[in-house]
């Protein structure tokens, strides 16, 4: 996969795009763009879970709004993040163009990277990355949102055959689908990709 095309594509249809080695050298650039006085919201994301990056702001100072921080309940947390002045979240996957693609139940992500928090990260790691859209769009449905419900001990078809069967189970996750095309307007938009397979 060219790697250093994703990031062309993405910086040529207006995102701040980068690629980093490991999620240090990632945590370190991040860092540069996030003022100590910015609250910092999350959206449900299992990469930033794996590299453990609420914690590590946590430890350099930074305000971070999580049910552990503050006591809330998850929708309590995720009504707080809408209004946080920064955001980070993850994708269930990108294409080689430049499209983000996200599923979501709750509608907290999705709520998330459109309004709200004028700074956007998306942090993913180059398993997320497909050659085509119609790839990405595949592997957001048969891939991710399978490995999700199975996570959540959802009671959803895809849990027992792998793969999407369009149920209409009240445990489906999949209800709104988000496609990024380009920042939204007002929005400062970083996707930075880590070179290892991180997140679902």
């Amino acid at each position: 996969m060219n790697y250093e095309k994703l990031i062309e594509n993405l910086t040529n249809r207006g995102f701040i795009a980068k690629i980093f080695d490991d999620e240090n050298q990632m945590v370190e650039e991040m860092k540069k763009h996030i003022e100590k006085t910015e609250s910092i919201g999350f959206g449900g994301s299992m990469t930033a879970a794996e590299i453990n990056l609420t914690d590590k702001l946590l430890e350099e100072g930074y305000t971070v709004t999580t049910s552990k921080t503050t006591g809330l309940d998850y929708i309590e947390v995720a009504r707080k993040n809408l209004n946080a002045d920064v955001y980070v979240t993850s994708a269930n996957a990108i294409s080689m163009e430049g499209s983000l693609i996200n599923i979501d139940g709750t509608g907290n992500r999705i709520g998330g990277t459109c309004f709200g928090p004028e700074k956007l990260f998306y942090v993913l790691g180059t398993n997320k990355v497909e050659e085509t859209f119609e790839k990405a769009l595949w592997r957001a449905r048969n891939i991710a949102a399978p490995l999700n419900c199975k996570r959540l001990l959802r009671n959803t078809p895809c849990v027992k055959t792998g793969k999407c069967e369009d149920c209409n189970s009240p445990d489906r996750i999949c209800r709104g689908f988000l496609v990024v095309e380009r920042p939204l307007t007002r929005k400062t938009t970083y996707v930075y990709i880590i070179k290892k397979s991180l997140g679902l």
